[in-house]
């Protein structure tokens, strides 16, 4: 008989890799594109680590709510 647990821990496994992975990128995206003097391009690189940010966050709750089950 398949536990349903074990397949909500599975999803809640792949979701937490995919967030943590975007994060990761999002975060060494906003860096390179920091390196840059142009204003413009800062404001963008703020919004880049504030979506990285968001999607630690995201992976962190999920995180915790994985350790529930």
């Amino acid at each position: 008989m398949i536990n349903p647990l074990k397949i909500i821990k599975h999803k809640i496994n792949d979701l937490l890799a995919t967030f943590i992975v975007v994060g990761v990128l999002l975060v060494v995206l906003a860096i390179l594109i920091a390196c840059f003097d142009a204003l413009f391009r800062l404001l963008v690189a703020i919004a880049l680590i504030t979506a990285a940010y968001g999607s630690f966050f995201v992976a962190y709750k999920m995180h915790k709510m994985k350790k529930l089950f």
